[in-house]
């Protein structure tokens, strides 16, 4: 086994995903040092004409999870290409920016609010956490020497379905994805409330 979770992630994603096109850093956004962590470009994932997004290193630090336990985790965005730009990657680097402050995990049925839209093309703010149900099963859980690594999706979702969420859970907001299935890909959908 590798000597970091950063590496043993690394290596986990290329096996299941291939080798990214390309790996890109980022600063901190209120102090400007550099980012913990790195975001991977894995092309024509989960299938060909779309793109995956998966952050390496936020693992290297465990968060809180419910009961007090320490989890690691990696955050997911994927989506067509015609999304594919400098808005999704800010996006995790937000989102995995909003988790570190909390320290605590990223649980899936969660919906996060970000401090800005995530881009012109797709204006909402929220993301709901979810399994990585387009991927392989083999993508998660990365299994390291001490424990796993759990990746979670991030599914950007309208106001509509945010307030669905709010009201009526996450289990509900789950069984309304499975009965109408939209392209979860597709980040100008409409809403399926």
């Amino acid at each position: 086994m590798s000597d970091t979770p950063s590496q043993r992630v690394e290596e986990h994603l290329a096996s299941v995903l291939g080798v990214p096109a390309r790996m890109t850093e980022a600063r901190e956004p209120e102090t400007g040092e550099q980012a913990a962590f790195a975001v991977a470009t894995f092309r024509d994932q989960p299938v060909e004409g779309a793109f995956t997004l998966v952050t390496i290193g936020l693992s290297e630090r465990p968060f809180r999870g419910p009961s007090g336990e320490a989890v690691r985790q990696e955050l997911l965005v994927c989506a067509w290409d015609r999304f594919f730009g400098e808005a999704l990657y800010q996006t995790l680097f937000s989102m995995a920016h909003l988790l570190r402050e909390s320290g605590e995990t990223a649980n899936p049925g969660t919906v996060y609010e970000l401090p800005q839209p995530m881009g012109t093309e797709v204006p909402w703010r929220h993301l709901f956490l979810y399994p990585p149900g387009y991927h392989p099963d083999e993508l998660q859980p990365i299994r390291l020497d001490r424990g796993e690594v759990e990746v979670c999706w991030l599914i950007p979702v309208t106001p509509e379905e945010t307030d669905f969420v709010e009201r009526e859970g996450p289990e509900a907001f789950d069984d309304l994805l499975e009965r109408t299935d939209p392209d979860l890909m597709d980040l100008a959908r409409g809403s399926v409330v």
